[in-house]
């Protein structure tokens, strides 16, 4: 509203939340939104998963034993819950390409307490007045490939 009233049609807004932090972990996912031009705003995430005692950042693939075939367990848990929740504002030709077993489809994604949240942007998986989607995948379903200096730390 204040800047519409001095003339201005666009912005950018982001916010954040620490999905975790604790001495060992911090984990924040940005909600960002901009506006600059067009139908309607666009939406999109940025998270970071941060190891306090490296110094380094946690990349999803750091979580899971080599060869796990980890991005097959996350993609099937997603599509199987994305199917159930995202209702006639989808279909599974779009979840199974936006939630397939590839990288890119899982760059958004925070640690929290009781399991590995993904992100899912709008258009993703589903039509943009569905708005953002995510699936929180439980620990107790990725035990047998997460790493063991991994499993101890988020469990």
């Amino acid at each position: 509203k204040y800047g519409k009233e001095r003339g201005i049609n666009y912005y950018l807004e982001m916010s954040y939340v620490a999905e975790l932090a604790n001495d060992k972990i911090i984990s924040i996912s940005f909600a960002n939104s901009t506006y600059t031009g067009g139908a309607h705003p666009n939406h999109y995430s940025l998270t970071i998963n941060f190891d306090l005692q490296t110094g380094r950042e946690i990349k999803l693939a750091d979580l899971f034993k080599p060869n796990s075939n980890y991005l097959s367990v996350i993609s099937d848990y997603c599509i199987e819950t994305l199917k159930e929740k995202a209702g006639d504002m989808t279909d599974d030709e779009w979840i199974a390409t936006g939630a397939g077993p590839e990288a890119k489809n899982f760059e958004s994604w925070n640690i929290k307490k009781t399991g590995i949240l993904i992100n899912f942007d709008p258009y993703q998986v589903a039509a943009y007045a569905a708005g953002s989607q995510d699936v929180l995948i439980p620990y107790e379903r990725l035990k047998n490939i997460l790493k063991p200096e991994w499993a101890s730390q988020l469990q």
